[in-house]
């Protein structure tokens, strides 16, 4: 599995992947990119 890279920052995000139905874990895992994009949009000064 590859890393998704941000364009922007160069920031470099673990991919989250969910095959058929998502579970528990898979939206905590999608809460986690989420909170981790947000963070590093912070520190950068970023408005989205």
């Amino acid at each position: 599995m590859t890393k998704c890279r941000c364009t922007i920052c160069g920031y470099v995000y673990d991919p989250v992947v969910a095959k058929g139905f998502p579970k528990d874990e898979d939206f905590k895992a999608l809460e986690k990119l989420a909170d981790e994009i947000r963070n590093k949009h912070d520190e950068n000064n970023f408005v989205s």
